[in-house]
């Protein structure tokens, strides 16, 4: 290429040419090195997607993002990186996904985990059994369905208080995601005072959020 540039007299020409020329080499690397960058990709995905089966939503995006900086077409991960974004605000989000990859497994736990029991005690039971098990997100959900289902159920307002609070702690989630569960549990736990205003957990609760 030098060769053939020194041989170009006019100088603006030969800037031209060298940018065609640089244009050509990029292009044809480009070209011949895609099928090993759409592999590495879709490797990253699979990676990613491992862990956002685990809930693990900030390592995920990071992998889907690594995927699109080898080829950011691949339009997969672009869907997983806006899957990975909603899922932390809603975990049923999750439930196509299970699907898609086939996690049957992990389908039928999941909506096994979403189905409100009859009777304020179960609901309590089934709640503080998502806690333990680490499906916090799981908790929220089930419990804002037992406040739907009955708005003066004491108990539904405290754990959704309560999984909220964990969620926002444990949860890998962004900075303002975070915040809206902080919301979503002193909003709650106002209202199960109100239901209980001589409830010490509640109060409790509540001052560990001031």
């Amino acid at each position: 290429m030098k060769k053939f540039l020194a041989n170009v007299k006019n100088p603006i020409k030969k800037v031209i040419l060298y940018l065609i020329l640089v244009g050509i080499i990029f292009f044809s690397v480009s070209l011949f090195s895609k099928p090993i960058r759409i592999k590495w990709s879709n490797n990253y995905i699979d990676s990613g997607d491992n862990l956002l089966y685990q809930k693990k939503y900030l390592e995920a995006d990071l992998e889907y993002r690594k995927a699109l900086t080898l080829f950011w077409k691949n339009r997969k991960a672009i869907s997983r990186r806006i899957l990975a974004k909603e899922a932390q605000t809603d975990v049923t989000r999750l439930i196509d996904f299970f699907r898609e990859t086939n996690r049957t497994e992990k389908l039928e736990s999941f909506n096994s985990d979403l189905a409100v029991p009859q009777g304020s005690l179960e609901i309590v039971k089934k709640c503080r059994q998502l806690l333990e098990k680490g499906e916090k997100q799981s908790a929220v959900v089930l419990a804002e369905k037992a406040t739907r289902a009955d708005i003066n159920n004491r108990d539904a307002w405290l754990y959704l208080g309560i999984a909220s609070l964990e969620v926002s702690k444990t949860v890998q989630l962004e900075p303002e995601i975070k915040s809206v569960y902080i919301e979503k549990a002193k909003t709650a736990l106002l209202k199960a005072r109100s239901l209980d205003p001589e409830n010490e957990t509640i109060r409790d609760l509540l001052s560990s959020l001031n």
